[in-house]
This record gives structure tokens, C-alpha cells and sequence, in this order.
């Protein structure tokens, strides 16, 4: 899974990895060929994006793998992205969202 950030290189933290070639900082390095990847076994896998600082998003884009079988867009069939403001401590998740 990649996360299309305009601001990159910011920390990123994940439930799991798959293996050293697939960390958290691979979802949002801007380099289509590196992804980040849960381990086979993690059942509700996270991945965490710091952005360090108050911005205002347009929008969130998830890039599945270019060769994505069956199976790896049901993985995404069930995606949920959360934003969370640590000033006022509020939580925001936007329901079940379907990659086209």
C-alpha cells in the first residue's frame, strides 16, 4: 500500500512488516516501486502517518500494488482512514472506503 503525501519523509509508524524491504517510511517516500507491507499474519493491519504539524488535506490517495490480484484489493475492500488532532484531541474516521 502507498500514501500519496506531498510532504514526504514525515515519520510513519505500522502495526507490522512483512520484511526489512517493506517498512512504514516505504508508504510515503514518493518512490512508486517501494511500498509499505503488513506481516502475512497481522489480522487488522495500521499504518500511522506523523504529519508534525496542523495541514489541511484535499484529499487521501491509496495506491494499491501495480500488479494487484484479486485478493490484494480485498485487502483494501474494507479501508478505514482515521485523522487525529492532537491539540483538541479529537478523532475522525472516515467509514468503509472502496479504492477505485
Amino acid at each position: 500500500c502507498r500514501l500519496v503525501v506531498h510532504e514526504t519523509r514525515k515519520p510513519a509508524t505500522a502495526s507490522s512488516i512483512y520484511s526489512g524491504s517493506y517498512t512504514p517510511d516505504k508508504a510515503v517516500d514518493n518512490v512508486y516501486g517501494t511500498f509499505w507491507n503488513s506481516a502475512a499474519d497481522d489480522a487488522y493491519p495500521w499504518l500511522r502517518l506523523d504529519l508534525q504539524n496542523s495541514v489541511s488535506l484535499g484529499s487521501v490517495t491509496f495506491i494499491n500494488r501495480a500488479a494487484a490480484t484479486t485478493s490484494l484489493l480485498a485487502r483494501l475492500s474494507d479501508l478505514q482512514v482515521a485523522l487525529f488532532n492532537e491539540t483538541t484531541g479529537s478523532l475522525v474516521t472516515f467509514g468503509m472506503l472502496t479504492p477505485i
